[in-house]
């Protein structure tokens, strides 16, 4: 009997430290639990405020780089800004064909102008009026010749006509004569000064009228005033022509007041 008595009391004892075990098992879990959890919470916590701020940033890149789709109004503003640039376009085309057109009846004009000039001139010489038969000059014009080399030289044209029933031969001598200043010293020029050549005139020889021409080449610190211009026909008693022309004039290529 004893012996029963004592193993009982064995398995007892064994239960019972079972017990205390489970016991403190359980207390460290639950001690592990209360410690781990707060530590996962706030990882996990962490880890979800991260992503969501990321998130947000790409989400505003992506909002901040894709463009917006246009309004109605803005829509309606390009287009009237559209339609206002093809508007100045039309009317810049339309200006410039208005004023090549303008320039083109201008030309006509004066080409128009020039061939009545001619036909008057041909005829006078034709038929002359009686009252103003004779020798006379038609015009005289200077016009500057362009070049690299200052000064500029000039071409000077001079047409000397015959108003005549009968156009008989002329013969005799143009003179040319420039007058101006040099500094505050008057002084005027002959052919000779003024062409390269060493003639003292132009020759004359004609029935109807003669084109004479001249390239005059003045010197540098020669300002030009006005221009002589003197017929002197073949024979004793033929008459002189003498006349002067402001050099300004001259160059307008208008035909000057005869003095």
């Amino acid at each position: 009997m004893p012996k029963r008595k004592h193993a009982i009391h064995a398995e007892q004892v064994r239960v019972v430290r079972r017990t205390r075990i489970e016991r403190m098992g359980r207390a460290a879990g639950l001690f592990a639990l209360l410690a781990i959890g707060p530590l996962a919470t706030y990882a996990g916590a962490s880890w979800w405020h991260g992503w969501h701020a990321q998130h947000e940033r790409h989400a505003r890149q992506t909002e901040q780089t894709r463009p917006s789709a246009p309004t109605a109004q803005q829509e309606a503003i390009a287009q009237l800004q559209q339609e206002r640039t093809n508007a100045v376009l039309a009317a810049e085309v339309d200006r410039r064909s208005v004023e090549q057109l303008r320039q083109e009846v201008l030309r006509s004009r004066q080409q128009l102008e020039t061939m009545e000039e001619q036909i008057r001139f041909y005829q006078s010489l034709m038929d002359p009026d009686p009252q103003q038969g004779g020798i006379y000059v038609e015009s005289v014009q200077v016009t500057p010749i362009s070049t690299t080399d200052p000064p500029a030289p000039y071409r000077l044209q001079i047409i000397v006509a015959q108003r005549s029933s009968d156009h008989r031969k002329v013969a005799g001598q143009l003179h040319v004569r420039l007058s101006g200043q040099v500094g505050d010293t008057e002084r005027t020029l002959g052919l000779p000064d003024l062409t390269a050549g060493d003639a003292k005139s132009l020759p004359l020889d004609f029935k109807f009228f003669q084109q004479l021409e001249a390239v005059l080449r003045l010197p540098a610190d020669f300002r030009p005033l006005s221009l002589g211009v003197q017929v002197r026909l073949a024979g004793d008693s033929a008459p002189r022509i003498d006349e002067t022309h402001l050099w300004d004039d001259l160059q307008n290529g208008s035909r000057p007041p005869k003095t």
